[in-house]
């Protein structure tokens, strides 16, 4: 059988397109997710100032999380001007955890800030993915086990101490439900973005390999 070098040669180039296009659509959501991590980190921030301010409670402990979050995040930018994309979504994830468990035990387990730990293990999966191509950082599964250990802690522990800050029950419900949603959105963009890039590219191969053989 004859092989035909310049259809081989055409395949390989399409292979280093394919390579590229996952590096931009990483890139395009690392942009999209910093932007939301910073908006969302800021309506943290509001939120504390208003129960402070409006209600008389002392929530100095997350205003100055709030404000320390925001100016990471913003730092963030700078990585991925550089396309240290690898780098970034480890500092992302560093980032949440610290400040998720930070706030459960500030606020307490029904503030729902542990529910983004679930997240996480998302988060872990995609870093996973990325850093295996470039330095191997992070391995999905030991930082599941460890979000699930940390998760289980959290809630032993807020079972037997009371929260540093007593919120308002209002606040708190409020709190929770918008944790709820947010973690649910995430969960259900990142697998619908990621299978639906899966299966182009899986009819791409599947096209080439026909056409190979």
């Amino acid at each position: 059988m004859a092989v035909n070098h310049g259809f081989i040669t055409r395949v390989f180039e399409q292979d280093k397109e394919n390579v590229k296009s996952i590096d931009k659509l990483i890139r395009k959501i690392c942009y999209i997710s910093n932007f939301l991590y910073v908006f969302f980190h800021l309506a943290y921030l509001i939120f504390f100032v208003v129960l402070k301010y409006a209600y008389n409670i002392n929530t100095d402990l997350m205003i100055y999380a709030g404000i320390f979050s925001v100016g990471f995040f913003l730092l963030l930018y700078l990585l991925l001007d550089f396309k240290k994309l690898n780098i970034y979504v480890l500092a992302c994830g560093l980032e949440i955890l610290i400040f998720m468990t930070y706030s459960t035990f500030i606020c307490g387990f029904g503030a729902g800030f542990h529910l983004c730990l679930l997240g996480l293990i998302v988060l872990a999966y995609f870093t996973g993915y990325y850093s295996s191509k470039k330095t191997r950082v992070i391995r999905p599964v030991h930082w599941a086990l460890f979000i699930g250990g940390l998760y289980i802690f959290l809630y032993i522990w807020c079972g037997k101490n009371e929260p540093v800050i007593a919120l308002p029950e209002l606040a708190t419900q409020l709190l929770f439900i918008a944790h709820l949603v947010v973690v649910i959105s995430f969960i259900t963009t990142f697998l619908t973005v990621f299978v639906n890039y899966a299966g182009r590219l899986e009819k791409k191969l599947l096209g080439n390999q026909k056409l190979i053989i």
